[in-house]
């Protein structure tokens, strides 16, 4: 009786909404601050080694930069000191947005040291990626009343988009992905906001945000298709559609493209042949290197990076990447169940001919989300983080399977199952992050390196790896370095100076599986170094292996002996930020 007064009593005061908003709120500020302070984690965590190669190469760029004189130099091409090729970098493929803006902050806080570069550069991806948390929220707010989406719905995505490995291993990092991924989906998220509240306003934020995108990176373009979709749906009538709809249409289609051109263009000027704003022309330069780029794909290459892609199956073998680590197994089952859901009430909807333009907006959205993975698994270059533009959309769809099996749930264990869940969601991340409390593996097999070492001694190791012992100390002995170059054709010649090498050596490092997983799996490209990598881990030469240093997610850190080795994962998914450091040394018997 008690309890029906009280609710009673609360409702004519009208505060179950206030309540249920204040909860909200709350609840999201300890998702978002979850998600924030694992993306800041140890931003520091190599110890300002530069192990990330794409990174270290932006930094050593973002140093040579200054800022230019004027707004008109800016906006030149061919003459702005903000621009990479005119600081004699002929290969460049990145859009300068990133680089601009940490240069501008570098500037402003006066630490242009490479270090000081480089970590800012990764605070700065790590609030970009964690802004997609609080976009995810307000788009599942646009169309929770047109689809009839649970209010948890919102939470939920934003909590699956906030603990997916992915995203916070990349935010890590300093390189263009997570700036062109914030742009991408917040050019989705006004190109939705459009389609609801038919505004031009957000027809110029959704074109702003998409040529900030194109600034970062010129993939950004996949996302184009979609974002033109929902716009030009937001002028159709389903109930009686007509030609003049289309013609209509064309009006916030040119809207959306101009305001796209207009930022692109200002936020990476030296995309272009040149300063005149009436020349949409990319410069010849940017084009030729990114054909070039593309030359260095196929079986037939003999590029270092490459090697990693030949022979890779389409299809599964990005779908193992995306769920067993970058989303995580427990999200991913949760994905499925979102997806079927969404697929039968999307069917109901057109049986029913109760189809509105939210749920063609959602069709189209899963529709491309499908599409773009099916595409991008099935190119050479399969790379974990090409798929990073799609995790926000991931986590709506897994956000709308969780909801779905927790309705299914006897609510007498509703509490007992929302630990359950929260604890198969969070286990993945916990062990992941792992690898930013403890010293980076490199960092680990270098201090032993050094003391192990002694002055003229000669440390072999392997061309296009980092080699060790990282410089850490002033005093640590003085080496002498040859790096093998194993990823050369297997010829007479190239046997020939290996063999010689290796009888000169005292240690031989592998400081990532770069070479030895790659060339280990194509013994008819590779017929003698495979052969030799055989020989090598079985004793078969004159090298036994010494030292091994691991840093596999783990929860051992919390005093939990749960350990995942992953070394079956993609190279780049561990190569950056915790390879696996074997050491081998000269058996002298």
């Amino acid at each position: 009786m008690y309890n029906k007064w009280v609710s009673h009593f609360l409702s004519q005061l009208k505060l179950n909404d206030w309540t249920k908003n204040l909860t909200n709120k709350l609840a999201f500020l300890v998702i978002f601050s979850i998600a924030l302070n694992l993306r800041l984690l140890n931003v520091n965590w190599d110890q300002g080694t530069y192990l990330h190669p794409d990174e270290r190469f932006l930094g050593m760029v973002t140093t040579e930069l200054k800022l230019p004189a004027s707004w008109e130099q800016y906006l030149d091409p061919t003459t702005s000191t903000l621009s990479p090729r005119n600081q004699q970098q002929n290969f460049y493929v990145y859009g300068n947005l990133p680089l601009t803006l940490n240069r501008l902050i570098a500037e402003w806080r006066e630490a242009t040291s490479l270090l000081d570069i480089i970590l800012q550069g990764r605070i700065l991806s790590a609030l970009a990626d964690v802004l997609i948390v609080l976009i995810l929220y307000k788009t599942i707010q646009l169309f929770e009343s047109k689809l009839k989406f649970s209010p948890e719905i919102k939470l939920w995505s934003s909590l699956i988009y906030a603990l997916a490995v992915l995203p916070i291993q990349q935010a890590h990092f300093f390189t263009a992905d997570t700036f062109l991924n914030l742009f991408s989906f917040a050019s989705f998220y006004f190109s939705c906001r459009y389609l609801m509240k038919k505004n031009w306003q957000n027809i110029a934020l959704a074109g702003a945000a998409f040529g900030l995108a194109l600034a970062c990176k010129i993939s950004a373009v996949y996302i184009f298709p979609l974002n033109l979709s929902i716009i030009s749906i937001a002028q159709l009538n389903l109930k009686k559609f007509s030609l003049k709809q289309i013609v209509r249409a064309w009006l916030p289609i040119l809207g959306f493209c101009l305001s796209v051109y207009l930022f692109f263009r200002f936020g990476s000027p030296y995309q272009f042949a040149d300063k005149n704003w009436f020349n949409l022309q990319l410069s010849k330069k940017f084009i030729d290197n990114l054909i070039m780029l593309k030359s260095w794909e196929g079986g037939h290459v003999w590029y270092p990076p490459a090697i990693q892609w030949i022979n890779r199956p389409n299809i599964i073998f990005s779908l193992k990447n995306l769920v067993f680590f970058g989303f995580g197994l427990v999200p991913s089952v949760f994905l499925f169940v979102g997806q079927v859901k969404l697929i039968r009430k999307f069917i109901a909807k057109i049986k029913q001919k109760k189809i509105n333009q939210a749920h063609l907006a959602i069709i189209l959205t899963n529709g491309w989300v499908a599409c773009f993975f099916i595409y991008q698994a099935c190119q050479f270059v399969k790379s974990i983080r090409y798929f990073l533009i799609l995790y926000p959309f991931l986590a709506i769809s897994a956000a709308v399977g969780l909801t779905t099996v927790l309705k299914k749930i006897n609510p007498k264990h509703f509490f007992l199952t929302i630990t359950v869940v929260l604890f198969l969601l969070i286990i993945w991340p916990l062990m992941f992050i792992s690898i930013y409390v403890q010293p980076h593996s490199r960092i680990q097999a270098s201090h032993w390196l050094i003391k192990q070492t002694k002055t003229g001694q000669t440390i072999l190791s392997e061309y296009w790896d980092d080699a060790l012992p990282l410089a850490l100390t002033a005093k640590q002995p003085r080496l002498k370095h040859i790096q093998l170059r194993v990823f050369d054709r297997d010829t007479d010649q190239k046997w020939l100076q290996l063999e010689q090498n290796l009888k000169t050596g005292d240690y031989y490092v592998l400081s990532s599986n770069r070479a030895w997983a790659s060339i280990g799996r194509l013994p008819q490209k590779y017929p003698n170094m495979s052969q030799f990598y055989d020989d090598l881990f079985t004793d078969q030469t004159a090298y036994r292996l010494a030292a091994k240093f691991s840093s596999y997610p783990s929860l051992e850190y919390l005093g939990i002996p749960l350990t995942l080795p992953d070394y079956w994962a993609e190279e780049a998914f561990t190569v950056y930020d915790h390879p696996e450091v074997l050491i081998f040394k000269k058996n002298d018997n």
